[in-house]
């Protein structure tokens, strides 16, 4: 009886979605249009990059100036827009960024940027 009682629970748990907030994954590849310094607390890469994790920010991603590759990140993506390269981003969930407005994929320690031809 009390297995008839539980699967409608279970069935209504898996139809509830699961927030953006703890997804993670590649983006596919895209090209860098812009990359926007935020005011000493990291960089915002503009582009044609997927939205991944359902951030409401949709056109690029974001990178905390405290994330330990900070500064080589800042730099392959100076080296994509120079030289019109892809570049492939691995996303760890979605991010406000303060005054910038809404939420943003991130890219953390924990994930990657892969420069492509």
């Amino acid at each position: 009886m009390k297995a008839l009682l539980a699967l409608p629970v279970i069935l209504l748990l898996l139809l509830v979605p699961t927030t953006s907030t703890d997804a993670f994954g590649w983006s596919t590849p895209g090209y860098v249009d812009r990359v926007e310094v935020v005011r000493g607390n990291g960089l915002i890469v503009l582009g044609d990059f997927e939205n991944v994790n359902g951030c409401t920010a949709t056109t690029g991603f974001w990178v905390k100036f405290d994330h330990p590759q900070y500064e080589e990140i800042y730099a392959l993506m100076l080296t994509a827009i120079a030289a019109q390269l892809r570049v492939q981003p691995y996303f760890d969930g979605c991010e406000a960024i303060g005054w910038h407005g809404g939420t943003w994929n991130v890219v953390t320690a924990a994930g990657a940027v892969y420069l492509l031809r």
